[in-house]
């Protein structure tokens, strides 16, 4: 009991440890948007029209909480986040532990399930308030599974699908990959009987997916509200795709900046060359495992073949731009290295022998080595992000003032003219800060930052479309009177 408390209480640590500036306070892009739009309004337009019934009922909690300041609100998300987190380990673990069919070292499956659960997608994932219900929906996901492949009972599938869906329909992959997980653990191999069983799961799952198509529809046609579904036409689909997928690729192959680029690929290939090469030995000493060597290396393929295959449906609908990670989309392909280990660790005696269960422990030590310091910088380089916008809004603050002491006038009005630029701008200036989440180098109202940072009224500030004088720098003012033109070029 005491080892289970430790490697736990550990696993905990590393999640905080990795998500600190997040816990510090993070102005997310939601929270943003409640401070322009207010709690009802941002439920009532993004997640209930979107079918996010629960994201629009877990954001209404800041508003009967009477949370003024919705940057608190994320900061319980994240303290909320990473409790769930840790749930869903212990849920996996246990999952493990059902379909395991030999004793496994308990702490060693907390850390298998850890790798898989809390994997480089939480980079994008701890970004957005609705953080803790997307880690509902992931416990929700796995338990339709459980239900569909261990406990055979279809009902219970079904009504946890309904529920899962309304939470997030982004993270319905996971019900994919761990119908095939686990039915992989519990027949060993995909023969015509489990392929069919697979695809008529599959084939239930779009009930709920329907129901909450009609519910978007209806919502719309009630409340006059837009959805991302209303996009899709078959004209545009196959150029959607292929944005998509180019998306899906350099999340495959950057990780959302976590890990060098291609080393993931790399990692998940190294699993499987030290499969090929075990098959090998095994067939030339001709040993009776030498077979299951082969299978598992079927297996491991057919997981990796799935996890990508999972989140296609989803880019289609969801249109992945090149310019966001959409980590979230993609739960699946940040799990795969886990589930690919534990599918070698369960099914083969790699722990039995001293070398193999060196070389396979250093793999997961390697790994996680590699991850979560990587995950912690990209938190780090979002929160610079933060700080790029309060800078910038702190600059047109001080001109202000300046302005205001020396000539005695007083500012009533704020107009910005926001310029695109192809090469330069306030882009180029901050490039080192790459992967940041800076509302403003991506064109979002500077209105709500200036409010949020410096207490300038929203309604001082106003977007323009004219420009009054020609402007030499990415960041230029110039002033008329009791009226302020700041021009920004990104």
């Amino acid at each position: 009991m005491k080892k289970k408390i430790c490697t736990v209480s550990i696993l905990l640590f590393i999640t905080v440890a990795v998500t600190i500036e997040y816990l510090i306070g993070f102005n997310s892009y939601d929270t943003q948007k409640i401070i322009s739009m207010g709690y009802l309004e941002y439920a009532k337009q993004l997640f209930w029209a979107d079918g996010r019934i629960f994201s629009g009922l877990y954001i209404c909690i800041g508003k009967i909480l009477n949370i003024a300041n919705p940057t608190n609100l994320y900061i319980f998300s994240v303290v909320l986040c990473i409790f769930l987190i840790i749930g869903n380990v212990v849920y996996l673990k246990r999952l493990l532990e059902k379909v395991s069919t030999k004793k496994i070292n308990e702490c060693l499956l907390y850390i298998l399930s850890y790798v898989t659960i809390f994997n480089f997608t939480y980079a994008d994932i701890m970004t957005f308030i609705e953080m803790p219900i997307l880690q509902i929906s992931i416990f929700m996901y796995m338990l339709s599974a459980k239900f569909a492949v261990i406990d055979k009972n279809k009902k219970k599938m079904l009504i946890t699908l309904i529920f899962s869906i309304f939470m997030y329909q982004g993270t319905i992959n996971v019900f994919y990959i761990m119908v095939v997980f686990l039915m992989l653990q519990k027949c060993r191999k995909l023969d015509k009987k489990n392929i069919k069983e697979i695809v008529k799961l599959y084939a239930y799952s779009v009930i709920p997916i329907f129901i909450n198509f009609v519910y978007i529809k209806i919502y719309g046609m009630m409340f006059n509200a837009t959805d991302r579904l209303s996009s899709l036409d078959l004209t545009s689909l196959i150029s959607r795709i292929t944005y998509s997928l180019n998306s899906m690729i350099r999340i495959i192959s950057e990780c959302i900046y976590t890990m060098p680029k291609y080393l993931y690929i790399f990692l998940i290939f190294t699993i499987l060359i030290f499969l090929y090469v075990m098959t090998i030995l095994k067939t030339k000493r001709a040993t009776k495992d030498s077979s299951q060597y082969m299978q598992i290396t079927y297996n491991t393929l057919i997981l990796i073949g799935m996890s990508v295959l999972s989140c296609i449906p989803l880019i289609i609908v969801f249109q992945v731009p090149l310019l966001c990670w959409c980590g979230r989309l993609f739960w699946p392909i940040g799990a795969i290295w886990g589930l690919i280990l534990t599918e070698v660790i369960l099914n083969t005696n790699c722990l039995e022998n001293k070398n193999l269960k060196l070389l396979v422990l250093s793999f997961l030590m390697i790994y996680m080595l590699i991850l979560y310091p990587g995950m912690y910088k990209v938190v780090c380089i979002n929160k610079e992000g933060n700080n790029v916008d309060k800078e910038i809004c702190f600059e047109v603050k001080n001109k202000v003032d300046e302005y205001e002491k020396n000539t005695g006038k007083k500012i009533e009005k704020i107009k910005i003219y926001l310029e695109y630029k192809e090469n330069g701008g306030l882009s180029e200036k901050y490039k080192n800060v790459k992967l940041a989440k800076s509302c403003i180098l991506i064109g979002l109202p500077m209105t709500n930052l200036l409010d949020y940072y410096c207490d300038i009224n929203q309604d001082k500030v106003e977007y323009t479309q004219e420009k009054i004088v020609d402007f030499e720098n990415d960041l230029d003012f110039y002033f008329d009177e009791n009226i302020l033109y700041v021009y920004t070029a990104i």
